[in-house]
């Protein structure tokens, strides 16, 4: 079996590197074949988008986008995406866009705020960056709205999150350092307490490296200064970046601070580089995604003004004095298998 196994991996590095030669232009040939496939992509990627239908994951009594539907049962879940501060926010406008649900569903997308450096914030779910910058990697969320700025004060929060713990920043859900049985990481959808409605989100500690990636699009002297530290502790691997460091006491060696998780995820890599594609090209995603002009006829959604004066709702972890955090991280029980060969 590892034989075989060895064998399909040569394989597929072998057309890999094919791959690569094929796309290599050296003349102008070359450039008009390689032009042609990419246009060819492009058409590919736009008809999927569009020939997809939304309406089936709509729950039309809540008029919100359900978590997902269970086959096995032939139906919706019953749990629904409900607050606009989610990466879900992107499938909402796309949706409206091209008509697969009414307009309405965006203003049933709840909008409870908390204020950072004085100023109103969209609440998350779990208070991750991934929730509030995944979606302006493709979408202008304009200077002076509710959302632009809630994506800049979200990313203050983390800021200022990791600097009281004396770490680098940026939570988002990731993976962590802990297994199954077979020796893969656990994921898990890590937040900064205060900005989200998920309680105990000051038990776990995990940095992820791609959030700063995102944040790179707003902040970029401050993502890059962060990332200096990642780099520090070993977050930097052959591929890119791994894709967290723990720091949660409990989950950690004996001995040690911190844990890197070697592993790497293609959804977080691929965010990581149309971040920083934006980030150099002045978000050039952005202006490729409105240029569509069933985009460009929803994009007024958009535009919500942030409130001049904000009523904020207290977060569970809002209010917990950041001694009481630090100690369940050290106090918080985990099984530990010392050799993983044999039977629990």
């Amino acid at each position: 079996a590892a034989t075989g196994l060895l064998v399909e991996w040569a394989a597929r590095l072998h057309a890999t590197c094919e791959a690569h030669f094929k796309d290599a232009v050296f003349d102008r040939a070359g450039q008009d074949e390689f032009c042609a496939w990419l246009e060819q992509l492009g058409e590919r990627a736009r008809a999927l988008a569009f020939g997809m239908d939304f309406g089936f994951l709509f729950n039309r009594e809540r008029r919100l986008f359900s978590i997902g539907f269970r086959a096995d049962e032939n139906r919706l879940d019953e749990s629904c995406y409900d607050l606009l501060a989610s990466e879900a926010r992107l499938t909402s406008l796309f949706a409206i866009a091209k008509g697969d649900v009414p307009s309405e569903h965006w203003f049933r997308l709840g909008r409870p705020v908390t204020t950072v450096q004085g100023q109103a914030t969209l609440v998350s779910w779990s208070g991750s960056m991934f929730e509030y910058l995944m979606p302006p990697v493709v979408m202008h969320e304009r200077q002076g709205g509710i959302l632009n700025q809630s994506d800049n004060l979200s990313i203050e929060k983390q800021i200022a999150y990791g600097r009281s713990l004396g770490i680098p920043w940026g939570v988002s859900e990731s993976a962590y350092h802990a297994r199954d049985r077979e020796m893969n990481y656990q994921y898990h959808n890590f937040g900064v307490p205060g900005l989200g409605l998920k309680r105990d989100l000051g038990n776990n500690v995990v940095i992820a490296p791609y959030a700063s990636l995102l944040a790179s699009q707003f902040k970029p002297r401050e993502a890059v200064a962060n990332l200096a530290k990642l780099n520090a502790v070993g977050a930097l691997g052959v591929f890119g970046y791994y894709d967290a460091v723990d720091f949660t006491g409990s989950r950690v060696p004996e001995g040690k601070r911190y844990a890197v998780v070697h592993n790497y995820m293609a959804h977080h890599q691929g965010m990581s580089i149309t971040s920083i594609g934006n980030a150099v090209l002045n978000g050039r995603l952005r202006d490729r995604f409105h240029a569509d002009p069933v985009v460009e006829a929803a994009e007024l959604l958009l535009q919500e003004k942030a409130p001049r004066v904000a009523v904020p709702v207290r977060t569970p972890d809002a209010g917990e004095p950041l001694t009481e955090v630090t100690e369940r991280l050290g106090a918080e029980k985990y099984r530990v298998v010392e050799n993983p060969a044999r039977q629990p």
